[in-house]
């Protein structure tokens, strides 16, 4: 199961920095939108993703098997047509003790900066790596311990955040609780541009399910989640 995990978790990363590469090549580790790696997946243009299109991918060319099974996970409707919301909605679950346990390389019960430094986090974006161990450092002890590692990543996830969002308590978003945040007193036209974008029925309330598609792809490009979020906990 850690393996299947892991190998799931390094899809996203390993196709998007693929792409990045190709269409900016002057930006490494800059990760294009979900739109563009499907795009760049779908070879025929036909809108959907077959699984010998799937298995082009950086991840398929590496491991044929292991790419057939994240494709028919990733089809939610087993049609053998993986389309862009499939794509953009599917994500793994992650387990902070899992993910912890495989940072500690040394198995002493707590993250050195070098061990966090060598983990999937600090090969995407190297300087973020230790602004996020530090933050996560609650004592300053140089030692990331387990219960400091689940609560950084408890807070960050989209419920977190969405509760921090939804003042009022009434489990939606108002486009006035959006506006509240720290995206919207950066650039309160664009925080408009999101809400719009994540209230997918368009009834001017957006619910944790909207919400939580959304952060997930572009919390860490600028969008819903930059309200409240720093880069990704890292992925097994």
């Amino acid at each position: 199961m850690k393996t299947t995990i892991a190998t799931i978790s390094a899809l996203t990363v390993s196709v998007s920095l693929a792409v990045a590469q190709e269409h900016a090549p002057g930006a490494p580790g800059k990760r294009p939108s979900p739109e563009q790696v499907f795009k760049k997946l779908d070879t025929n243009g036909d809108g959907w993703l077959s699984l010998d299109e799937f298995k082009e991918s950086p991840l398929g060319k590496r491991d044929a098997a292991k790419a057939e099974e994240i494709y028919h996970k990733m089809d939610a409707d087993s049609n053998n047509q993986m389309t862009l919301e499939e794509f953009k909605t599917f994500r793994p679950a992650r387990n902070p003790e899992e993910i912890f346990k495989q940072l500690d390389t040394n198995g002493d019960g707590s993250l050195s900066l070098d061990e966090f430094k060598a983990g999937p986090l600090a090969k995407w974006n190297p300087a973020k790596a230790g602004e996020i161990y530090h933050k996560m450092d609650v004592d300053s002890n140089n030692q990331v311990t387990l219960e400091e590692f689940k609560a950084f990543h408890h807070m960050w996830s989209p419920a977190e955040i969405f509760k921090r969002l939804d003042t009022n308590n009434d489990g939606v978003l108002s486009l006035e609780e959006f506006k509240a945040s720290p995206l919207a007193h950066k650039d309160p036209a664009k925080a408009e541009e999101i809400f719009h974008k994540m209230d997918a029925n368009g009834d001017g309330k957006v619910t944790l399910e909207e919400f939580k598609p959304f952060h997930q792809y572009h919390g860490n490009r600028g969008g819903a989640g930059a309200a409240a979020q720093p880069p990704p906990a890292p992925a097994e």
